[in-house]
C-alpha cells in the first residue's frame, strides 16, 4: 500500500478549483511513523492542513533528513519498501513539483489566499 500526497484546492467559498494527486514516486505506507516523526503527517490517516501551514514542515522534513538521516533508519521497513533514504529523495521531487506548480498564477494567488490544503490518502 502506498500514500499519494493530495492537493487540493478551494475557493472561500468551497468551491473546488483543483485535486491533484502529486506523480512523486509514491511513499509507501511503511513510513508512516518517520512521516509522523517528521511532522509532515498526523497520527490519522488522512492529513487535511493549510497549504501554508504545511510547507514550512517540508522544509523542515526535507533539512532534517538531509541532516540527520541515520537518527531515521530505525523507520525503515524490514522488507525494505521504504527507506529513509528514499522517502528523502521522493519528498524532495516532491518539493521541486510544488514549486514548480507555484509558477501557475492562479495557484499562487489560491496559495497567498490560504485557500490550498494537503492532503495524504492512502
Amino acid at each position: 500500500m502506498s500514500y499519494d500526497l493530495c492537493l487540493k484546492i478551494y475557493t472561500k467559498s468551497g468551491n473546488r478549483l483543483l485535486y491533484k494527486v502529486f506523480d512523486n514516486g509514491h511513499i509507501t505506507y511503511n513510513v508512516s511513523e518517520m512521516l509522523v516523526a517528521l511532522g509532515i503527517k498526523s497520527k490519522a490517516s488522512h492529513l487535511n492542513m493549510s497549504f501554508n501551514e504545511w510547507i514550512p514542515k517540508l522544509e523542515n522534513a526535507l533539512n532534517e533528513l538531509e541532516n540527520n538521516i541515520n537518527e531515521y533508519k530505525q523507520y525503515d521497513s524490514p522488507n525494505g519498501w521504504g527507506t529513509a533514504e528514499n522517502t528523502f529523495e521522493i519528498l524532495k521531487k516532491l518539493w521541486v513539483e510544488i514549486q514548480e506548480d507555484l509558477e501557475d498564477c492562479q495557484l499562487r494567488k489560491s496559495v497567498e489566499d490560504g485557500d490550498v490544503f494537503i492532503s495524504w490518502l492512502i
